[in-house]
């Protein structure tokens, strides 16, 4: 499905694409757990800038070159250690969800959600903020406003799931992974090598999410 339609991509946007899937495997195979730095910075960075130019090149949407080029502030931010730097990631990606949210409803006609999918979504965002709620302390009104924002991405999303399949797939696995590193920050592990595979996780299910997201949005466009 990710490759769908792919073949009437011109060469820059295939090279944008290959520029993406290699920053991205090179940044999780080797430079995620290195300590931080300016190429492991430019690398987890420099993956999504690729997509978003691929998307330019590609023609999509301006709220979709928007929105990821926003998750590669928010990549670049996180990949920074200190508590200002994860709060300007946080606002990043939260401004980045919006952006998505907001171009999934704009796009075409959205066909509503069935219930037991808004349902399920809402459940399963009520059940994370109540596991994560006793480690948040005062980052409980943020993380709080940052999975509602998420699920209500998930439930736009779902609207196009007739014209854009992708954008669902994209959009749950996207949910997954801010999942996985939200219980990797705020209810960690002991054993460090669960921890290297939550990191590990986190990473492989954000890029493929994007990839999803990208090629949710070629398929709106076609």
């Amino acid at each position: 499905m990710i490759l769908e339609s792919w073949g009437m991509f011109g060469p820059v946007t295939l090279a944008c694409l290959g520029a993406s899937l290699l920053a991205g495997l090179a940044y999780g195979v080797r430079w995620r757990a290195a300590d931080e730095g300016p190429l492991r910075s430019a690398l987890k960075t420099g993956s999504i800038v690729a997509l978003g130019l691929a998307a330019i090149a590609a023609g999509l949407p301006i709220w979709s070159v928007a929105a990821l080029f926003l998750c590669a502030l928010g990549d670049y931010c996180l990949s920074r250690s200190g508590e200002r730097w994860f709060l300007a990631g946080l606002a990043a990606f939260l401004s980045g969800h919006l952006v998505y949210l907001g171009g999934f409803l704009w796009a075409g006609a959205p066909v509503a959600p069935p219930v037991w999918a808004i349902a399920a979504v809402l459940a399963v965002a009520a059940l994370i903020l109540l596991r994560l709620w006793p480690g948040l302390g005062t980052m409980r009104g943020p993380v709080s406003l940052y999975v509602a924002v998420i699920a209500g991405m998930a439930l736009a999303a779902l609207g196009q799931r007739e014209a854009a399949p992708a954008l669902v797939a994209g959009a749950l696995v996207f949910m997954a992974s801010d999942t996985i590193l939200a219980f990797d920050m705020f209810r960690p592990s002991a054993d460090a090598r669960i921890r290297s595979l939550a990191s590990a996780a986190v990473w492989a299910t954000y890029l493929l999410a994007q990839f999803l997201l990208f090629q949710g949005m070629v398929q709106l466009g076609a």
